[in-house]
């Protein structure tokens, strides 16, 4: 009972098991729990192009009863068009528009199935989430607070203000792949679910996944039977 989420990179697929697994673990109920498991399609623009076969591929071949994907929502390599004047152009709404784009990428017979997630603007807000990891690392109990992290604006992204941060403090380079991965590991995900309303979304979404698609599989066996 494996529930996959795709995701764009190698951070993503070690963190997401790590983040989800704890609130899983906070909200186990007395039956099994489908396993999670994080997949990355090796970038953007590589998801873009992998992910309907791969959601096929889960669906048609494996039997999955839901499948996620979640990639960041800045610089996402899709095309945002710009609202008529009468329309209101909210985060929310560009969120919902890009979404829907990813969806038309999916074979039709397995969209019901398929949810894609935007790590909003990109995973760094979640590690701004949570800042005493950045404290202990940069040496500064005076950084931040963001209270709004999944608001930080886009002409000074997470990532970017990340980069700054250990340039300034530490004259180093920030590396997603391993300063990334260790301080979401370091960071409260409480946190970060209370800070940011799309994670929240994300997980919760997973978790009652979880559920159905663990109750879906039982009766399958005891129809097999």
């Amino acid at each position: 009972m494996t529930i996959v989420i795709y995701c764009e990179g190698e951070t993503e697929q070690r963190v997401l098991p790590f983040l989800l697994n704890y609130f899983q673990a906070r909200r186990r109920a007395d039956e099994a729990q489908a396993r999670l498991s994080a997949r990355s399609l090796n970038g953007v623009s590589a998801y873009l192009t992998k992910i309907g076969p791969a959601v096929r591929n889960r669906i048609d071949v494996e039997g999955d009863q839901v499948v996620f994907g979640l990639i960041d929502f800045y610089r996402c390599g899709l095309h945002f068009v710009r609202p008529k004047a009468q329309d209101t152009d909210t985060l929310a709404r560009r969120v919902e528009h890009l979404e829907s784009q990813i969806h038309e990428l999916i074979p039709t017979g397995c969209r019901r199935h398929f949810h894609q997630h935007f790590a909003v603007h990109e995973i760094e807000a979640w590690i701004l989430s949570d800042e005493e990891p950045l404290h202990k690392r940069l040496g500064d109990s005076q950084l931040g607070p963001w209270p709004r992290p999944e608001e930080v604006n886009l002409n000074k992204s997470p990532s970017t203000q990340i980069m700054e941060l250990y340039w300034n403090k530490r004259r180093e380079s920030y590396q997603k792949t391993t300063d990334g991965e260790s301080l979401l590991r370091k960071a409260n995900p409480d946190r970060i679910y209370e800070k940011c309303p799309y994670f929240r979304e994300f997980v919760d979404e997973v978790l009652e996944a979880c559920k159905i698609d663990t109750a879906s599989r039982k009766r399958r066996g005891r129809r097999q039977r």
